[in-house]
């Protein structure tokens, strides 16, 4: 009883004394972290009264409910603070630095290689300060290293630049573009041959979209470019030519969306892609498609936020014995806050992709996943999600299928730097690689951002 006078004290000076978000945070304080679990299946008598206070003395607040903490928000910021390189610019940085212990490297079914591995992920932010206008650039790398098998050891990287303008009468332009290297998994139909190193790739993109919100009626069109190029490989020391493997996507969208209530939205889309390779290999590959998808946005606040939209899509190819794709169309996209301490999110989407494969033209690519987050105070943040990929290769008769959950519990040690510690595990039912293996894995590191 004396710690629930204490915290009604408290809540009650934070009530008068302060407004906004501060007055917030001070509400979800009491009634979520302070008033401890509840007694007796019943809830704490500070809870119950910092409830009826707050409709009392900030009915605004209780109504509006604009700002809602996240866990993330709760164990750490976004990003650090940034470091000032002038009054309108910024640089931000997030570094990682971890420890792997793998117990499939090759993800493979039989004689399985396990392996340890230190792992240096470090990404970079330039951005403006603008009081309309938004520029940023990105960049980053990551350096794998490999205790036994040095031939894995990789160094991927990107460049990215993005703007934005604000035109006024709530109109607004975007635009960005950039380069990467990367590199393919193991164990996906790409990496078919076993290649000595991981495969190789260099990626290009352009996107441009023009968009207005804000109203009763908002609409976004947007259009976009991607350009891969597969650099050789080699096995046992023959080099092989991936040049076959090179394409170019163009995707172009609409996006409409009509306001029935404060809360709820109509919402519509109408998209085209083409898929164009650059080596003919005697064959035609190429392919063209489009979809459409209606459905509904319901958003609370950022207490519940749902999209969920169900279609048509199609993809026709330029060989005149692959039939087209057809089948059912969807996306999700949905973020429940419970409490501040509480974040669940879930998606689902449904995509065409260029194929690895000589003798299929596309993939049509169905991904799914599912993320719950629970902070523990404002020190422990505890994350654990699931994902689901379906990869169809259209004239191939077959279908891998990829599970994965994972694990992991982060540790503030100080505003800037927090200790990580995860697991994972995965398994492949490869009926179109013909390819099945499953592993685990398992990682401690640093995370220091600035």
């Amino acid at each position: 009883m004396a710690r629930d006078t204490t915290q009604l004290t408290r809540l009650a000076l934070h009530l008068t004394l302060t407004r906004g978000e501060r007055c917030e945070r001070a509400v979800h304080h009491v009634i979520y972290v302070a008033s401890g679990r509840p007694r007796q299946g019943k809830p704490a008598i500070a809870a119950r009264f910092a409830l009826l206070l707050a409709l009392f003395a900030a009915p605004r607040m209780a109504a509006a409910q604009e700002d809602v903490t996240t866990p993330t928000e709760i164990f750490e910021a976004e990003e650090g603070r940034g470091i000032s390189l002038s009054p309108g610019l910024v640089l931000y940085n997030r570094t990682l630095i971890e420890g792997h212990y793998d117990t499939n490297i090759y993800n493979v079914e039989q004689n399985r290689i396990d392996d340890t591995i230190g792992v240096v992920d470090s990404d970079f932010r330039l951005a403006t300060r603008l009081s309309r206008h938004e520029l940023e650039v990105l960049s980053g790398a990551t350096i794998r290293r490999y205790a036994d098998v040095s031939d894995e050891n990789s160094e991927t990287y990107y460049l990215t630049g993005r703007a934005f303008l604000d035109l006024g009468a709530r109109i607004g332009v975007r635009a960005s573009g950039g380069y990467e290297r990367g590199i393919e998994k193991r164990g996906t139909a790409g990496d078919q041959f076993a290649t000595d190193r991981p495969v190789r790739f260099d990626s290009t993109r352009m996107e441009v979209s023009i968009d207005r919100t804000g109203g009763i009626l908002e609409a976004e069109l947007t259009g976009s470019v991607q350009r891969r190029k597969f650099l050789d490989a080699s096995i046992n020391g023959v080099t092989i030519d991936l040049g076959r493997r090179d394409a170019t996507i163009r995707k172009a969208s609409l996006r409409t969306s009509y306001r029935l209530s404060p809360v709820l939205r109509l919402h519509a889309e109408l998209g085209a892609n083409k898929v164009d390779y650059h080596r003919n290999t005697g064959t035609s590959r190429d392919s063209s498609g489009y979809s459409v998808l209606a459905g509904i946005r319901y958003e609370v606040t950022r207490l519940v936020d749902v999209t969920a939209a169900v279609g048509y899509i199609r993809q026709n190819f330029d060989a005149p014995d692959t039939k087209a794709a057809t089948g059912l169309n969807y996306r999700l996209a949905a973020t429940w806050t419970p409490t501040p301490m509480w974040r669940l999110t879930a998606s689902g989407e449904r995509t065409v992709d260029a194929s690895p494969l000589d003798d299929v033209p596309a993939i049509v690519r169905s991904d799914f996943d599912l993320k719950v987050q629970r902070a523990l105070g404002r020190r422990v943040l505890v994350e654990a999600g699931v994902s689901y990929t379906d990869e169809d290769y259209r004239g191939l008769g077959g279908t891998d299928r990829r599970y994965a959950g994972y694990g992991n519990v982060q540790y503030r040690v100080t505003e800037n730097i927090a200790a990580v510690v995860g697991a994972e595990y995965r398994k492949q039912a490869g009926g179109a690689s013909r390819r099945d293996y499953s592993g685990a894995a398992f990682s401690a590191g640093v995370r220091i951002a600035f």
